[in-house]
């Protein structure tokens, strides 16, 4: 979801499929892209933005960002994404911070990445 809603690349997907196969979890990838269909973009970051990265982390940065997500956030093993989110509400980037959308403002409505299947993927090989 994080992932999606910075609109992050498709290397970020490469590596965290190559993260999880080295685990007994696998990336769903029909789920992922169902998530792209669901989740907004909420950062506006270069290349196709207007803020660096550095602003993003000023802005509050990730715990900020899924403070925006909110209770659509998934369950995972380790320390609860909500906890997270909680630890995002009320820091840095209070008004006048345009670097995190709130999620009914969102830069594109859907995430960043769809996965390919048919010939298009095929070709992609």
């Amino acid at each position: 979801m994080v992932l999606q809603a910075i609109g992050g690349s498709t290397n970020g997907l490469i590596h965290l499929t190559a993260i999880a196969n080295r685990t007994a979890h696998r990336i769903d990838l029909e789920a992922f892209d169902r998530l792209g269909r669901e989740v907004p973009v909420l950062i506006d970051l270069k290349p196709s933005g207007s803020h660096y990265m550095e602003h993003f982390h000023h802005a509050g940065g990730v715990p900020k960002l899924m403070a925006q997500l909110g209770d659509s956030l998934i369950s995972t093993p380790g320390p609860s994404p909500r906890d997270t989110a909680r630890r995002g509400r009320g820091r840095r980037g209070g008004a006048g911070q345009d670097v995190i959308r709130a999620r009914k403002s969102p830069i594109k409505p859907e995430g960043a990445m769809a996965v390919l299947h048919g010939n298009l993927a095929r070709a992609a090989r």
